[in-house]
C-alpha cells in the first residue's frame, strides 16, 4: 500500500475546529507521518503553503471567515504554490449538488463527506499515495519541465491496464492540446473512445477542432459530451467561448445561464454571465448575475473590480428603464461602492472610472445633489475629451438624468466625432440617443418593434410586454418605444387578472414621458390619449 510514503511526505491539516484536527493528526502520527504542519483558517494555510511546498493538504471546505477550501485551492493552484504531484483532498460536512459541482471545477484530488471515518481516510490517503508513486516519475518530468518527456512516460503508462490509466490518459491528452500536437491529440481521444465514449474524450477532441477554428465540429463534439454527461460544465465553458469569438452573444449568454444553473456557485461563471447580459442590456439578469459574483468573490482570487462597477452601472441602467426593479438594487450597490476602496488597490484611472460610476448611480439612484458635486469635480479636474470612453458614458447618462442636456450632448458629439468608425462605441452611444444611429442598432429596434406590434395587434400581450420591456432595456431613451409599452400595459390592465404590477409599471413610464419632453406633436397627442385611457382604469 501507499502509505509507507507517508512517512516522508510534509502534511498540512487545515481546519477551523481543534477537536478535528488533533483527531487527524493522531492518525496521521500513527501511520507514521512525521512532518505535519496545521492551519486554522485559509490565510494561514496560505502564508504556510507560500513558505513550503506541502506533498498532501487535508483542507475542510469551511474555515470561518475569510477563504473557503475552494478558494485556498484556487489561489494556491493559481500562484503555482502545489507543486506537481502534490495532493489535495478536500472534506466538508455538506454535499449539495452546487458544491459537488464546484468542487469538479477546482479538482481536488479527492473530495471526502464529513464525518470522515479513520478507516475511510486511511483508505483513500493508501490510494492517493499509491497513485503518487506510480506517476512519480511524470510529476518529475514535469517539474523538471521535459513536456517530451512526460508525454512519453504518458504514453507508456497509458497502455497499462491499471487503476490509474483513465488518469493518465486525461494527463496525456491534455499535454497533447497544449503542445499543440493536434493530429495525435485527435488520433489518442478517437483511440480511447474505442472502449468507452467519455465525455472528457469528446470534450478532447472538441479542444482540437476549436483551436484550429473548426467550430462546426468543435459543437457537435461538445453536443455528445453534453449527452454522455449533461453536467460536464468544461463543454459548457468551451461552447460559451466560441460563441464569443464567433459573435453569437445570445446564444452565448443562453449556454452561461445554463452553466450558471448548474454551477451557482461559480464566480468566474458569474462574472461572464453578468458582463454578456449587461452587454446584451438583459439588465435584471445581468444585475442579479454580478451581484452573486461579487458575493462569490468576497476572499477569492478571481475577485475582479471591473465586475464590481458593472454591477453598479447595471443597477443604474435598470433604475433608469424600470425603477421598481432597479430600487430592489440599490441598497447593494451602495455596498459596494462603500467597500471598494478596502477590497482592491486602485490604479487612478481606476479611480476616476469609480467616481464616474457614482455619479451615474447617484443621479438615478436618487442623489442628485451628490451626482452634480462628483460631475463638476471632474469637469473641474479634467478636460472630457481626455477621458476613456466609458467614463464619457457614464457622464452622459448621468447627464441625462439630471436633465444637463447641453453637457448630455456635448459628451455624446464628442463621443460620436472621435469614435465615428468604431460600431462597438457608437451602439454604447445609441442607449443614451432618442433615435440610434448605427445600422446594426436600427435594425434590432425595428425587428423589436415589428414583432411586439405583432403580438399586440393578436392580443398576445404578455409577451408583447416582455418584448417592449426588451425594447425598453436596449432604446432607453427611444419615446416611441415607452409609447408601445405604455399602450401594451393598458390594453394588459384591461383584461388582466393581477392589475396592481401593470399600474405600478404603467404609472412610471406615464411620470418619465411627462417628465421628458423629447415628444414630438403627434406623440404627444398619442401619449394624452393614452394618459386619458389611463386616468378612466385608475
Amino acid at each position: 500500500m501507499g502509505l509507507s510514503d507517508i512517512v516522508s511526505a510534509r502534511v498540512l491539516l487545515v481546519d477551523n475546529f481543534d477537536n478535528f484536527r488533533m483527531a487527524v493528526m493522531r492518525l496521521l502520527q500513527q501511520l507514521g507521518c512525521e512532518h505535519v504542519d496545521t492551519a486554522v483558517n485559509g490565510l494561514d494555510a496560505l502564508r504556510k503553503c507560500r513558505n513550503l511546498q506541502y506533498d498532501l493538504v487535508l483542507c475542510d471546505f469551511s474555515l470561518g471567515q475569510g477563504k473557503n477550501g475552494l478558494q485556498l485551492l484556487e489561489q494556491l493552484r493559481k500562484e503555482g504554490q502545489l507543486k506537481p504531484g502534490a495532493i489535495f483532498v478536500l472534506l466538508s460536512d455538506e454535499f449539495s449538488k452546487a458544491l459537488v459541482l464546484a468542487a469538479a471545477d477546482a479538482e481536488p484530488d479527492a473530495f471526502l463527506t464529513k464525518p470522515v471515518s479513520t478507516k475511510t481516510l486511511r483508505d483513500r490517503l493508501a490510494r492517493l499515495l499509491q497513485q503518487r508513486r506510480a506517476m512519480a516519475p511524470y510529476w518529475s518530468a514535469l517539474n523538471a519541465g521535459d513536456r517530451a518527456k512526460a508525454i512519453e512516460i504518458c504514453q507508456v503508462l497509458s497502455q497499462a491496464q491499471g487503476r490509474y490509466q483513465n488518469q493518465v490518459q486525461k494527463l496525456l491528452g491534455q499535454l497533447l492540446l497544449e503542445e499543440k500536437r493536434y493530429d495525435s491529440a485527435e488520433a489518442f481521444y478517437r483511440q480511447v473512445m474505442t472502449e468507452r465514449e467519455w465525455d472528457w474524450a469528446q470534450l478532447g477532441i472538441a479542444r482540437v477542432y476549436a483551436a484550429q477554428n473548426d467550430w462546426q465540429r468543435a459543437e457537435h463534439w461538445l453536443e455528445q459530451a453534453l449527452v454522455s454527461n449533461e453536467n460536464c460544465l468544461p463543454a459548457l465553458d468551451l461552447l460559451a467561448e466560441m460563441q464569443a469569438a464567433t459573435g453569437d452573444p445570445q446564444a452565448r449568454q443562453a449556454v452561461l445561464q445554463q452553466a450558471v444553473e448548474l454551477s451557482p456557485l461559480s464566480v468566474v461563471r458569474q462574472q461572464l454571465l453578468g458582463q454578456q447580459a449587461l452587454d446584451n442590456r438583459q439588465l435584471l439578469l445581468a444585475a442579479n448575475a454580478l451581484r452573486q459574483a461579487v458575493r462569490l468573490g468576497l476572499h477569492s482570487c478571481y475577485d475582479n473590480p471591473d465586475v464590481h462597477l458593472a454591477f453598479v452601472r447595471s443597477c443604474a441602467e435598470l433604475g433608469y428603464t424600470d425603477r421598481e426593479k432597479g430600487q430592489s438594487f440599490y441598497k447593494d450597490a451602495k455596498r459596494v461602492l462603500e467597500e471598494f476602496d478596502s477590497r482592491f488597490t486602485q490604479e487612478p484611472e481606476q479611480q476616476l472610472e469609480l467616481r464616474s460610476v457614482a455619479c451615474a448611480f447617484n443621479a438615478i439612484g436618487g442623489d442628485a445633489v451628490y451626482s452634480r458635486q462628483l460631475m463638476q469635480q471632474m469637469q473641474a479636474e479634467h478636460e472630457l475629451i481626455s477621458l476613456p470612453v466609458t467614463i464619457l458614458l457614464d457622464l452622459a447618462s448621468a447627464a441625462d438624468y439630471l436633465q444637463e442636456l447641453a453637457l448630455r450632448d456635448e459628451l455624446l458629439e464628442q463621443l460620436r466625432q472621435h469614435h465615428c468608425q468604431d460600431q462597438a462605441v457608437l451602439e454604447k452611444v445609441d442607449v443614451l440617443l432618442a433615435e440610434p444611429l448605427s445600422r446594426k442598432k436600427r435594425e434590432r429596434l425595428a425587428s423589436l418593434n415589428k414583432q411586439g406590434i405583432g403580438l399586440y395587434e393578436s392580443k398576445n400581450y404578455p409577451q408583447a410586454l416582455v418584448c417592449f420591456e426588451q425594447a425598453m432595456c436596449e432604446f432607453p431613451r427611444h419615446s416611441g418605444v415607452a409609447l408601445n409599452l405604455l399602450q401594451t400595459i393598458v390594453a394588459a390592465l384591461g383584461v388582466a387578472e393581477e392589475k396592481e404590477p401593470h399600474r405600478r409599471r404603467g404609472q412610471v413610464l406615464i411620470e418619465r414621458l411627462q417628465q421628458g419632453g423629447e415628444l414630438d406633436i403627434d406623440q404627444r397627442d398619442r401619449f394624452n390619449r393614452l394618459r386619458q385611457q389611463w386616468a378612466g382604469m385608475n
